[in-house]
């Protein structure tokens, strides 16, 4: 008897971390498909052909994704002056990490040209809608980027100008 207790007490102390109804798990279930959705994943990056382009796109938003700041600026030029970075590295972990969560891009063109190159990128929105997850294509971006030692970087600021129109 005092093992059941015992073994009782542990679950309790256990549950409040998990849901507590069926509607609450309903609820966390559809949050992590969602999540599942719009994560950009490595099975998705390894799809495009090293050192390309387009996994350098996909690369800086999975970075964006994982609100890490350091990852998304090895993948872009200019560098943010010092000026800039406090506000980059804001967007990143904020509002970009925010936008990123619920959209996922679609790489669309390729088109290289020497030492830049222009991506046409589709995003996709996904939403709950009750208890299901919905997806839409919210807008269509233009990246360029340059090759540079470090590989191919996205120009972020042409970028980041045009992203709120293209993932709304």
């Amino acid at each position: 008897m005092r093992r059941r207790a015992a073994m009782l007490a542990v679950l309790a102390l256990a549950a409040p971390g998990c849901a507590s109804s069926d509607e609450d798990l309903d609820r966390e279930l559809l949050a992590e498909r969602l999540e599942t959705m719009t994560i950009v994943t490595r099975a998705e990056l390894a799809s495009q052909p090293p050192g390309s382009p387009a996994r350098a796109i996909l690369t800086l938003w999975r970075a964006v994704q994982f609100r890490n700041p350091e990852a998304a600026l090895a993948r872009v030029s200019p560098r943010p002056t010092p000026d800039q970075l406090k506000g980059f590295e804001d967007f990143i972990v904020g509002t970009g990490a925010q936008a990123a969560a619920t959209t996922k891009p679609k790489v669309l063109d390729v088109k290289e040209n020497g030492a830049r190159a222009d991506v046409l990128v589709e995003f996709i929105r996904h939403r709950k809608i009750g208890d299901q997850v919905r997806a839409r294509a919210t807008g269509r971006l233009t990246v360029q980027l340059v090759r540079t030692g470090a590989g191919w970087l996205v120009l972020w600021r042409k970028a980041a100008d045009q992203l709120p129109s293209a993932i709304s």
